[in-house]
């Protein structure tokens, strides 16, 4: 029996074919119209015309642009299944080779090893093909690569069983040779911590010594050990100042007075009306 068909890709061809097919037809139309408006007279006509035009245009514009955005969707669905299928192989060819690390090296030697391994597996999925050859070809020959027989020596220890790796970087062989060498210095460090305790036994006699000595300085001079301690120092509170008040502030001062009205105008004529002025007026 055949496996049924995958849905997704199936509805993508056909709407592929259904948007490319009304973008024909919507330029079929569209030259029909554009025909219709070049012969006829009618302005009106025309114009309803050069109108169905320009919406037949604005359609077939969309159908190219969503018949091109399917296919930029189709491109990246297909190269995001490849890397996923490229991890894929990645994730079962280390299961297997790992296990044969750990079950067949030691174990302070196996995270380098795994390093390796993984160093490989990335090289190898830039190139195209990566999961094209057999996977128990590929198993075989990574674990070549690496001098693995597939012998087991001793029992497998699980991922969560594992050291962690040290914050500054070192492996575990470093760490194993650190250590060597810790023991290898230890009864020098002793030796050293034993002179270090004479020193300090030298240097509190010395500093006993000195006290005698200042004990006696201070018998001669007339004050004694046993002299009682000077009286405490008597302690007088002193309230602190009251603070004067703050005097009131002073009152705003009065506003002006507001400027008295202008006095009308008058005349000269009405103003001195016994004046006679020369001049064509008579006055």
């Amino acid at each position: 029996m055949n496996p049924a068909p995958d849905t997704s890709e199936h509805m993508a061809a056909r709407h592929a074919r259904m948007l490319a097919r009304y973008a024909e037809l919507s330029l079929e139309l569209a030259e029909d119209v554009h025909a219709s408006a070049l012969a006829t007279e009618d302005p009106d006509k025309k114009a309803r015309l050069v109108i169905g035009f320009q919406k037949l245009g604005r359609a077939m514009r969309q159908s190219i642009a969503l018949e091109a955005r399917f296919v930029r969707e189709r491109a990246a669905d297909a190269a995001q299944q490849a890397k996923t299928a490229v991890q894929r192989r990645q994730d079962k060819v280390r299961a297997v080779v790992e296990r044969r690390i750990f079950t067949e090296l030691d174990p302070a030697d196996a995270p380098a090893f795994l390093a390796d391994l993984n160093e490989r597996l990335d090289e190898e999925a830039l190139y195209d093909g990566f999961d094209d050859e057999d996977l128990d070809d590929q198993i075989e020959r990574l674990s070549a690569d690496l001098g693995l027989t597939g012998e087991a020596t001793h029992g497998y220890t699980p991922r969560s069983q594992r050291p962690t790796r040290p914050l500054d970087g070192r492996t575990p062989p470093d760490l194993s040779r650190a250590f060597a060498d810790i023991l290898a210095n230890t009864p020098d460090e002793e030796d050293d911590a034993e002179e270090d305790d004479d020193e300090d036994d030298h240097e509190d006699d010395h500093e006993d010594e000195d006290d005698d000595d200042d004990d006696g300085e201070a018998d001669e001079d007339g004050d004694s050990p046993n002299d009682p301690p000077p009286p405490p120092l008597a302690l007088t509170f002193t309230p602190a100042p009251t603070p004067e008040p703050e005097p009131e502030p002073e009152p705003p001062p009065p506003p002006p007075p507001p400027d008295l009205p202008p006095e009308p105008y008058i005349p000269p004529w009405e103003r001195y009306p016994n004046v006679r002025y020369d001049g064509g007026s008579g006055y």
